[in-house]
């Protein structure tokens, strides 16, 4: 506590706070989700058609790969990011809580012009970290699409070579990408 700014600790207390309930609310149920539903579909594409199983399931590596070559980055970028938002943070809270003596020492507009530096700091962090998650999000989309189309592409194959019902190609389009759903939202 006396190491560190008012205002850090603060933006720690609250958006640290906010984090920890994403974390246990959305983030680990979503675990439990990821990897239970993609079994339970892939056993069902398997009863109708294993080729296309196998297609899937080939690729479902390469969806995970993809986060995780992305992961390095993206930590970085959001440790930068979360930097620049806890000195914001401090330097408007320790604006606020010595208001009094800024405007004693004349000192108010020098303040002004540092929260408005920190303020542009804060701004590029956070346009270095949607960067690095939108070219990982775009990567992952495109892994995920492709993958979808090569089931569709391999069930329509079979399905006009009569190895595939019509009824059951329906179903692979429905779950081909369902199958990846849950990895998309907990990358998200």
């Amino acid at each position: 506590l006396e190491t560190r700014r008012t205002g850090e600790l603060v933006a720690n207390a609250v958006d640290g706070v906010e984090s920890l309930e994403v974390y246990y609310g959305k983030y680990l149920p979503q675990i439990i989700i990821t990897v239970l539903a993609p079994i339970g579909i892939f056993f069902y594409l398997w009863k109708l058609n294993s080729v296309i199983a196998v297609v899937l399931v080939l690729a479902f590596p390469l969806a995970l790969l993809v986060p995780w070559i992305f992961q390095r980055a993206t930590w970085r970028r959001g440790r930068s990011h979360w930097k620049a938002w806890t000195d914001l943070s401090a330097l408007i809270v320790d604006s606020l809580q010595g208001l009094p003596t800024l405007k004693a020492f004349a000192r108010s507009r020098d303040r002004g012009r540092e929260i408005a530096h920190q303020s542009s700091v804060l701004f590029r962090e956070t346009m270095r970290a949607l960067l690095v998650s939108l070219w990982g999000s775009s990567l992952r989309e495109l892994v995920l699409t492709g993958s979808f189309a090569l089931a569709l592409a391999v069930g329509a194959l079979l399905a006009a070579r009569g190895y595939l019902e019509i009824r059951s190609l329906i179903m692979v389009l429905l779950l081909s990408r369902e199958i990846f759903r849950p990895l998309n939202e907990l990358s998200m």
